[in-house]
């Protein structure tokens, strides 16, 4: 291939002699040694290295520089346009990654929530997936959150900086009974207190199943004119009776 570059140069000095025109020269000079860097690619042994731009296609990386790193194809690697080369490698099926890989993707422009990890996973066609974020923890670092405790109290707890709960703090708010709790709070033998939703006591109420209060056998009610009735120690109304001056 040396020797027939060689000859069109000699063919071309001739007739640079016969045709003295300096453009047709040129022309002529520039034609034959273009036509000659064709043939030289052409016939390139496989898996050679032709300097030049970083290659394109090929089973590795180009190098990003004047020429091409070494590829099995004639062209060079597989990253790289242009002089400056770079980008992703090329593989034997065109991809950006090999099947089943993960990258986690460090310092993110937009951190994961809850000390989250950026990934993304290449598919088995080789491309990389849209990343997403993994691992996630329990809250984000400064969060409090709070439970009920006690007796309608309240304990809190907060986010560690390795985005888990920390323990509960002590309960606080607390009232002085727990919901549904009874007590004869001084009330009369017949009744009670009994707390309430909000953990106070509530007024002496009677007990279940009782009609009155005994109060010590001084209760009583006008039960029609000129009638009364007392409430037994059972806390039970007795029989109306008759009575006179007394307000019935």
């Amino acid at each position: 291939m040396v020797l027939i570059c060689a000859f069109v140069g000699w063919r071309v000095q001739r007739r640079a002699v016969e045709c003295p025109s300096a453009a047709a020269l040129v022309g002529r000079t520039l034609g034959v040694w273009l036509s000659c860097a064709v043939l030289l690619v052409s016939c390139s042994d496989p898996g050679s290295v032709v300097s030049g731009p970083g290659g394109i296609g090929g089973s590795h990386a180009g190098g990003a520089g004047a020429a091409g790193a070494a590829g099995s194809s004639t062209w060079g690697g597989g990253a790289g346009v242009g002089s400056t080369g770079g980008g992703w490698a090329g593989s034997s099926t065109g991809g950006a990654c090999v099947a089943g890989s993960v990258e986690v993707i460090e310092d993110p422009p937009i951190p994961c929530e809850r000390c989250g990890v950026l990934t993304r996973h290449c598919s088995a066609q080789g491309e990389w997936q849209v990343p997403s974020c993994e691992s996630a923890g329990e809250c984000n670092p400064g969060d409090t959150e709070s439970a009920a405790c006690g007796n309608c109290g309240t304990k809190l707890r907060s986010c560690t900086s390795e985005c888990g709960w920390g323990e509960y703090a002590e309960c606080s708010g607390q009232g002085v009974c727990a919901p549904g709790d009874k007590q004869p709070g001084g009330c009369d033998a017949c009744s009670e207190q009994e707390c309430t939703a909000g953990c106070a006591w509530s007024a002496c109420q009677l007990k279940a199943g009782n009609q009155c209060d005994y109060e010590a056998g001084t209760n009583f009610q006008c039960c029609g004119a000129g009638s009364w009735q007392f409430c037994s120690s059972g806390c039970r109304w007795n029989p109306c009776a008759s009575c006179s001056n007394c307000g019935c």
